[in-house]
């Protein structure tokens, strides 16, 4: 059902996922080739599963994007009430 491949691949129309990047690339009806490095695997996607798919992964984006924010926001805020500094200090010294 899955078929995977490599980058640099010729292969037919379709979605092909990469674990490497994180991304689905779209190849079109004439077919084509798979962009990415040969050591870059891809995962051929029915599209059966896109349709299922793809509206998950754009609603969890819609909802946890401004939860983040708010979240961050909050803990900003929280540290200038507090007076605590980032946390980021310690990798600053470690950098240098």
């Amino acid at each position: 059902m899955l078929n995977n491949y490599k980058g640099g691949d010729e292969v037919k129309a379709g979605f092909y996922y990469s674990a490497k990047r994180w991304t689905i690339e779209l190849v079109e009806k004439k077919g084509g080739v798979l962009s990415g490095a040969p050591d870059e695997k891809y995962t051929r996607l029915p599209v059966a599963v896109m349709l299922v798919v793809a509206p998950l992964l754009g609603a969890t984006f819609v909802i946890f994007l401004p939860l983040i924010g708010f979240l961050m926001l909050g803990v900003f805020g929280w540290r200038q009430m507090t007076g605590r500094p980032p946390d980021h200090t310690e990798q600053v010294k470690k950098a240098a």
